[in-house]
């Protein structure tokens, strides 16, 4: 008995400093190995809970889980609030390590002229851009969502970002899970099919990743409160070199998103950022 506890304290500490050694290898080689990614579409619904899409009428993101990897329990950060949450997705870090004004965000260590953000809520104006950035004022209407179908379809941009306040507005209004929030995010699916099929036909579909999250749930007319409804939120990654039907395991963090989006680029991540790329992802 003794001689097998030994074999296996053995075991396992070669297995731990093993892995150790050899995580950046391994990061190294997963990006290597990953096929060229030439255009990253984000759409973030404000407001979609994880716990909702199960029960919604959204066969077009549920197509899209199926054809990817995705996973409805990502934990944002406290406060649950979309002032906190919403400029984390791009920084890749939380609010407090974002405050200088030349923290990089996603946007600027992207470098490409094409480069469009679609928001609703002004206070990501203050984003941290690069100079090439294009920006729209937009609501979550369905003329707002051929207007970025209509940019992607003429520049075919490195990056798109589109960020729809609603199911937040309804929720807020109705009662986060009721039936008018269910019926936003049924037309906010048909939003994300015209994006879908603007990519389709500019020909960029076999070169595309597309990236749909949120940046919090809610319950009753409330998100603010430590809930698991309010705190969990989708990541669901689909397209080039993403694997299918995958489930994302492990714990993941809204912070998670912009280190993700840059691996799947190819750009370095800056040291800055505290969230971790979801490498599983790539076939």
């Amino acid at each position: 008995m003794k001689k097998y506890f030994i074999i296996f304290v053995l075991f396992f500490f070669l297995l731990v400093f093993s892995g150790c050694s050899s995580t950046g290898d391994y990061t190294n080689q997963v990006l290597t190995e990953k096929k060229q990614t030439q255009h990253l579409v984000l759409i973030v619904l404000d407001g979609l809970g994880g716990g909702y899409i199960p029960h919604s009428n959204m066969p077009i993101l549920k197509l899209m889980m199926a054809n990817g990897a995705s996973t409805l329990n990502t934990k944002n950060i406290k406060p649950s609030m979309t002032w906190a949450n919403l400029p984390a997705i791009f920084y890749g870090a939380p609010p407090d390590k974002h405050l200088e004004e030349a923290f990089p965000s996603i946007f600027s260590i992207i470098n490409d002229k094409t480069a469009a953000f679609y928001y609703e809520w002004d206070y990501l104006d203050k984003i941290n851009l690069n100079q090439n950035t294009q920006k729209f004022i937009i609501d979550s209407s369905f003329s707002s969502a051929l207007i970025a179908a209509s940019f992607i379809k003429e520049n075919k941009p490195l990056f798109t970002a589109v960020v729809f306040e609603e199911p937040d507005i309804t929720g807020h209004k109705n009662n986060f899970g009721s039936s008018e929030y269910y019926r936003t995010l049924t037309m906010l699916d048909y939003n994300i099919k015209v994006i879908i099929k603007a990519v389709i036909e500019a020909g960029m579909l076999e070169n595309t990743v597309f990236v749909i999250t949120s940046d919090h749930g809610g319950i009753f007319k409330d998100h603010s409160l430590n809930f698991k409804i309010s705190r969990r939120i989708p990541i669901i990654i689909t397209g080039n070199g993403i694997k299918k039907n995958y489930i994302i395991r492990g714990r993941t963090s809204i912070l998670d998103v912009a280190p993700t989006m840059a691996a799947i680029l190819g750009l370095e991540i800056p040291e800055q950022w505290t969230g971790k790329p979801l490498l599983d992802i790539f076939e």
